[in-house]
């Protein structure tokens, strides 16, 4: 995110900002990265007709799940 407020015109295509480029520029700094951090995720459960099926899951855990999860402001 810093990078696209010190740099916003490194993720500009014919005048247009291109979302796919930062996306890529993010995924590209998350690929070089070797910082590692460790997450505890709880899934909730419910039983629907005697079987059990997943809860849906909040946007912290997704977040958590894909590597996003900003855990410094916690």
């Amino acid at each position: 995110e810093k990078d696209l407020l010190d740099n916003p015109m490194d993720f500009y295509i014919d005048g247009n900002y291109s979302k796919e480029l930062f996306i890529n520029h993010k995924l590209d700094i998350m690929e070089s990265s070797n910082e590692l951090a460790t997450y505890t995720i709880n899934f909730e459960l419910e039983k629907k007709d005697g079987k059990w099926k997943l809860k849906k899951l909040d946007d912290e855990t997704l977040e958590k799940i894909h590597g996003i999860y900003n855990y410094e402001q916690t």
